[in-house]
């Protein structure tokens, strides 16, 4: 799902103080998209937390760039799917703490 300034919506899967990259796990499904420290704009990468980024895709697949953390309940508002009337929410899953990148499906 894209945001009305054409950002992603996404849950963040991991990210690796040491080597200074994650991933986050892409609302519109398709393979994860990375992210490098100098994304964070200053928030923490917390393992389940939602955010919203720009994607741009390379050599090596998808990179996020200027990551925002977003209220998950406002991401559910924005992404919501009209259907005969009825209103569908899809909700950024909260990976396990203990789940594998196999566990963990997409938003």
């Amino acid at each position: 799902m894209v945001s009305d300034e054409g950002r992603e919506f996404g849950t963040i899967r991991d990210f690796n103080t040491e080597k200074g990259f994650g991933f986050i796990i892409r609302k519109t499904g398709g393979d994860n998209a990375r992210f490098f420290e100098k994304a964070l704009n200053g928030i923490s990468p917390t393992k389940g937390l939602c955010v919203s980024f720009v994607c741009e895709e390379g050599d090596k697949g998808f990179t996020a760039k200027d990551l925002r953390e977003e209220d998950p309940d406002r991401v559910a508002r924005v992404t919501a799917k009209v259907h005969y009337g009825r209103v569908e929410v899809s909700r950024c899953p909260m990976p396990a703490m203990d789940a594998t990148y196999d566990d963990v499906e997409s938003c």
